[in-house]
């Protein structure tokens, strides 16, 4: 027979005191803070003229933290507010730079080592002042390109605000098919930490969402094998 046990002040008996434990424990894990990641639908954005945009909401709060653009002649990223992304800054300063590509399991966070630094560049004259991906264009016969993540499908790094705090995370964006000006956003992820490090790629941890499910599969058994006595 299992014995009566006290968790977080409550005391349990039998196979409740296992179920509690094990809810708890799972409680606790999400408490210390998670990684959400959301794997959205692939955004295409390609033009020939004009430019195109997407507006990407990380923490779905309603505030727009990223627009991406593609015009015909190049494809860049847009920090609003007072969000960052992980660039090299071009020289001279205020003129924009280039979005610097992450490969898995590199660590996205507040220090950065030079050349990398967190930039926004705001408003220049004819408007906000993007970070870029990859600028192609035919001269002559040849296709010439600019912008470290051309013919990549990596993860960009961002820095962006929650209540007046830094929160990290990443972004992929595949321009494997280089000479387009353009590329696809395939999934996002961020700390919902204030300041914590995250790591390109990481995602939810399995074992915590597991042990959720199984708890909650636990105690609907338990429930009915007590009604099932009861009855």
């Amino acid at each position: 027979m299992l014995a009566s046990t006290r968790v977080h002040g409550v005391r349990w008996h039998g196979l409740q005191a296992m179920l509690a434990a094990l809810l708890l424990t799972g409680l606790d894990a999400l408490a210390q803070g998670t990684i959400v990641y959301r794997d959205i639908e692939d955004v295409p954005l390609f033009t020939l003229s004009g430019s195109v945009f997407h507006d990407l909401d990380l923490d779905q709060n309603g505030s727009v933290d990223l627009r991406f653009r593609a015009t015909g002649s190049d494809f860049d990223a847009i920090p609003l507010g007072p969000n960052q992304v992980l660039a090299i800054p071009a020289t001279p300063p205020n003129l924009g730079g280039f979005v610097y590509p992450l490969n898995s399991g590199d660590v996205i966070g507040a220090v950065t080592e030079p050349p990398l630094s967190w930039e926004n560049p705001g408003d220049g004259r004819f408007g906000p002042i993007g970070l870029t991906f990859t600028s192609c264009m035919l001269v002559g016969d040849e296709l010439g390109c600019l912008g470290l993540f051309t013919g990549r499908n990596a993860y960009m790094g961002a820095e962006f605000q929650i209540d007046g705090q830094p929160h990290y995370g990443w972004v992929r964006v595949d321009l494997s098919q280089p000479g387009i000006n353009g590329g696809w956003i395939t999934e996002y992820a961020y700390d919902t930490r204030p300041g914590m490090p995250i790591v390109a790629g990481a995602v939810p941890e399995p074992s915590t969402w597991a042990l959720l499910i199984g708890g909650g599969v636990l105690m609907v058994w338990f429930r009915r094998r007590r009604n099932e006595g009861r009855g």
